[in-house]
């Protein structure tokens, strides 16, 4: 009976110990664990700014609430498009700058933003309106760029309409006649490119016709003749609302020919 009482009182104990040896070693782990993440966190580490690529990148996104509007159209062929910016990072000593080209063009234009309030700028730029334009806000020092951000693109065609009037043809070489019709598939908001009117001039003909105009559909205009077989050239001439003309000859019986008038 006392041989039995005192093997028990040896699990027991043994009981204990385990237990005991078991919380010891979790209570190091832990410690073990929670020393080891003070020392991550101790560690200098590189949190990038808002204004930098963490591979190091030369550009950078740089730019918040930009704003690109037409402000208003100049007599000719160009335009003032007024871009508004706010920067979320100057940095002292660099001169800003708002470079732009157009598309497929290798030489920038460039020009100095004026400051509205804080960290805000403005610049204008004179731009062509049937072309697209690339744009950047960019920090120099001296001639070397030291910040760009990434670059923008504008679509000014997209905003004041065209000033290209299409030319098609309908008919057959043994029909007595052949229909011309001039379309300009995009109205321009632009005075300078709304077209006032379309003459049409045949090489048979002592003089010019014009062409009744009437709205083709809700974007653009058309305007439409009738040439006889009998005339081999056809000359179209369009006036513009700034007093400018274009003109383009072809046989109206090639339809491989594609004749348009632009302003470019």
């Amino acid at each position: 009976m006392e041989a039995k009482w005192k093997r028990d009182a040896i699990i027991r104990y043994s009981a204990v110990v385990c237990i005991a040896a078991l919380v010891m070693s979790n209570v190091w782990l832990m410690i073990k664990v929670n020393d080891l993440i003070r020392a991550i966190g101790s560690l200098p580490r590189h949190i990038p700014s808002p204004t930098t690529y963490v591979n190091l990148s030369p550009l950078y996104t740089g730019v918040v609430d930009e704003r690109v509007l037409m402000v208003s159209e100049t007599m000719g062929e160009k335009l003032i498009v007024r871009y508004n910016f706010t920067l979320t990072e100057r940095i002292p000593g660099y001169v800003l700058v708002v470079r732009f080209r157009a598309s497929q063009t290798a030489a920038w234009e460039q020009v100095r933003p004026a400051p509205l309030y804080g960290l805000e700028y403005e610049a204008f730029l004179h731009v062509n309106p049937a072309l697209s334009y690339e744009y950047q806000v960019v920090q120099m020092l001296g001639d070397q760029v030291m910040r760009a951000t990434t670059p923008g693109f504008i679509k000014v065609g997209e905003w004041v309409g065209t000033s290209t009037l299409n030319i098609v043809r309908s008919g057959y070489p043994n029909e007595r006649k052949v229909r011309v019709a001039v379309y300009q598939p995009q109205f321009s908001a632009l005075r300078a490119w709304q077209v006032d009117k379309v003459t049409i001039k045949l090489d048979n003909a002592p003089e010019a016709v014009v062409l009744e105009m009437f709205r083709g559909d809700l974007t653009g205009y058309k305007f439409d003749e009738t040439v006889y077989q009998a005339a081999r050239a056809v000359t179209v001439t369009a006036y513009y609302g700034d007093g400018e003309t274009r003109s383009v000859t072809f046989d109206p019986h090639n339809h491989f020919e594609q004749p348009i008038i632009r302003r470019d």
